[in-house]
């Protein structure tokens, strides 16, 4: 047999009619693996001998195969998406899933959906940044979003190379906070009526982030000592623990935050 270990994986290596085939199988390196690879560069090998495209078939995006019979790879940019989301989307949480899906549908898909992946070029991404009046965070977050559904394709060998990784990361420009001033605090106070002028008034004089002040429950709250404990976060209704370590925090209360929850 020619499967040979490699960092990720196995390479199958052999030469069958005057012509060289070489692939790379990403797998875990154990005795079931290369069982499997060994057994299924033994039907490449039978395929390419019987020149049995019902063998062949068994295996469409093989590079093997794929040079054996010709075929090229006839995935669109949308097609590998949904098989890249079906594959990963166990792994995200609902913020990630509902921040991938509107970066996808809103800026990849209509661009770039129906290319071919072998069609999409690095230009053409930067041909859009280019042209486009989103942020910098933005056209990165979209890059990432394009790099991981070429990145699946090419793990799974049906494109030779990732295009995005000739795409440089765009520079981002931190925006300057613009808080509120204290007259403008006072006058957006007025106009509310309870209980929305206490909401708004806790969240003024803590810095709280809206899902965190969501998450607070009673026993989170010390008004003796003037403290907030921050332990929950609560997005589109769903509630979960903060993002990062940092995140869960204890908070000094000011006075008028204190003053907006008694």
């Amino acid at each position: 047999m020619n499967v040979k270990e490699v960092n990720g994986g196995y390479v199958i290596d052999f030469t069958l009619n005057h012509s060289r085939f070489r692939e790379t199988v990403p797998a875990p390196h154990n005795k079931t693996a290369v069982k499997r690879i060994e057994e299924q560069e033994a039907i490449y090998k039978m395929a390419i001998s019987l020149n049995d495209k019902t063998i062949a078939s068994r295996f469409p995006n093989s590079k093997i195969i794929q040079k054996a019979f010709n075929t090229s790879c006839n995935y669109t940019i949308h097609d590998y998406s949904n098989i890249w989301f079906k594959q990963k989307q166990r792994n995200w949480s609902h913020t990630t899933i509902r921040g991938y899906t509107q970066k996808y549908n809103s800026y990849i898909k209509p661009n770039w959906g129906d290319l071919l992946l072998t069609e999409f070029k690095a230009s053409m991404f930067d041909e859009w940044a280019s042209n486009t009046t989103l942020s910098g965070k933005s056209i990165n977050e979209t890059r990432n979003v394009l790099g991981q559904i070429f990145k699946r394709a090419y793990f799974d060998g049906v494109i030779e190379s990732n295009p995005i990784e000739r795409i440089e990361r765009y520079k981002q420009k931190p925006n300057e906070p613009k808080p509120f001033s204290k007259s403008e605090i006072q006058k957006i106070l007025k106009a509310l009526s309870s209980p929305f002028k206490e909401y708004f008034q806790l969240a003024f004089y803590t810095g709280l982030r809206t899902g965190e002040l969501l998450g607070l429950r009673w026993e989170d709250i010390d008004l003796e000592k003037r403290l907030a404990h921050i332990r929950v976060n609560i997005t589109s209704g769903k509630e979960k623990t903060p993002k990062t370590a940092g995140s869960i925090r204890t908070v000094e209360l000011h006075a008028l935050a204190a003053e907006a929850l008694l």
